[in-house]
């Protein structure tokens, strides 16, 4: 009689779900992780080569200052200076992808650089610094009209181009003057005596996506006893149906560059002001307004 067989059990090893699907959550931890540590280490080394090609260029820029006298006052299509002198050997140049916008006067130059979507700009007496000469397209994003008021007529009641005045006028100079300016030779100026007031100019940012965020920076300078230069942006006024609104407004005894920022539109337009007083708050006293920035993410 034969021994009776014995039955055996085998048992094949391997993965629970949730042990896969602990795998796979720790493999998910990690791409993000290695693609977040990339694209800062890029953003990185793109700063770096915008601000050291910045560096060479304002250098270019100011031997050609010494050699003609002036800074070149237009470029060709290949960065290349051609007025008032003509001269391939001070081109703006960059590393990869890098696009210049760039405008000069026989004694300043500013040139912003750009690649993707960061940009630095610098003048003939600043550093590499984040953001774009007034008047520049940032980001893909145009700028405001006529930033920096120098295509305008100097005078009292004088207001800039693409502008429109708001709420009261000043009862001792309102317009673009000449007595204060950072870039170019002109500004905004309100002045305001004896009494307060409300008002300034408005000019309005279009072509927005809903959703978007609008940064405004402009050079404000005020005098003793202002309660109020004010930098405002709004969606619900002229015409506009959004309720939003944003304010960086300044006291007395500034002069300096000042931002506000709108996040997350909720209209295609935005319109922005300057002013002494506004929002039902006055203000008294001399207002300058100068180098509007926009940006727009």
């Amino acid at each position: 009689m034969r021994p009776k067989a014995t039955q055996r059990t085998y048992y094949q090893t391997g993965f629970t779900i949730v042990e896969l699907l602990v795998v796979i959550v720790v493999i998910g931890v990690l791409a993000t992780i290695s693609v977040v540590s990339y694209s800062g280490i890029s953003q990185r080394a793109t700063i770096a080569s915008l601000q050291s090609d910045l560096n060479n260029n304002s250098k270019k820029l100011k031997m050609y200052y010494v050699l003609y006298g002036s800074y070149p006052t237009s470029l060709n299509g290949s960065n290349c200076p051609s007025a008032p002198n003509t001269d391939n050997n001070y081109c703006l140049t960059g590393s990869g992808n890098t696009t210049y916008q760039y405008s000069g006067s026989s004694s300043t130059f500013c040139t912003t650089a750009t690649v993707s979507n960061i940009s630095y700009y610098i003048s003939q007496n600043s550093i590499p610094t984040l953001g774009g000469c007034p008047g520049d397209i940032v980001s893909g994003s145009p700028a405001i009209a006529n930033p920096s008021f120098e295509s305008d007529t100097v005078g009292n009641l004088s207001y800039p181009l693409q502008w429109n005045q708001y709420g009261n006028v000043a009862n001792n100079y309102e317009g673009v003057a000449s007595d204060f300016s950072v870039y170019g030779t002109k500004s905004f100026k309100i002045s305001q005596t004896t009494t307060d007031m409300d008002g300034g100019i408005w000019a309005r940012i279009s072509g927005l996506t809903i959703g978007q965020n609008v940064t405004v920076s402009v050079w404000i300078k005020s005098g003793a006893g202002v309660a109020n230069a004010s930098l405002n942006l709004c969606t619900s006024q002229h015409g506009l149906t959004g309720n939003k609104s944003v304010s960086a407004n300044q006291g007395a005894n500034v002069n300096g560059r000042f931002s506000v920022t709108m996040t997350s539109v909720d209209q295609t337009s935005v319109d922005l002001f300057l002013g002494q007083g506004s929002w039902g708050l006055s203000s008294r006293g001399d207002v300058w307004f100068d180098g509007v920035q926009v940006t727009i993410s």
